[in-house]
């Protein structure tokens, strides 16, 4: 009598635990009595069987991950409002983080953009300077009246 009690319980206990997995797991199928009357086996079967994603579950993923990018969004732009600093590598850092983990420095990065906005303006000039030299050469030919070529002067001069 002892024995039928023992494998009943043993039978209830692996019926439960089975249920349990294949509920966690995501499926609706009732694995109670496959745990019961296989035991272990079933519960091994149960545990290596994949994770049931449904729609729902992948929809409500996919907006917890945008959610997660939106809020990484407003966190760097609340760093970089903070003084924080954003390094040539893309890599965002707060105000008090002097080198950033590519190994460039801030005072190094600000450097490196100055250089980058000096050229920038330098071949803006240049550019300028070449249209201004066609209209130059338009007035000469006669392309161009004087007031035309006075109002592009201005504008190309930003006067």
């Amino acid at each position: 009598m002892g024995q039928i009690i023992i494998v009943l319980v043993y039978g209830i206990i692996m019926g439960f635990a089975t249920q349990a997995i294949i509920e966690n797991k995501g499926y609706n199928d009732n694995w109670f009595w496959w745990g019961f009357f296989f035991g272990i086996i079933a519960l091994i079967v149960a545990a290596a069987r994949p994770q049931c994603v449904s729609s729902i579950e992948m929809n409500r993923g996919l907006a917890e991950e945008q959610e997660k990018q939106n809020e990484l969004k407003r966190k760097d732009g609340r760093m970089l409002q903070e003084d924080g600093w954003k390094c040539i590598c893309g890599q965002l850092n707060a105000s008090y983080v002097g080198t950033c983990s590519c190994g460039r420095t801030r005072a190094d990065v600000e450097d490196i953009k100055k250089k980058k906005e000096q050229e920038q303006n330098q071949a803006g000039e240049s550019e300028r300077l070449k249209q201004l030299q066609q209209y130059k050469a338009l007035l000469d030919c006669g392309a161009l009246t004087e007031e035309e070529f006075t109002a592009k002067k201005k504008q190309l001069l930003n006067l």
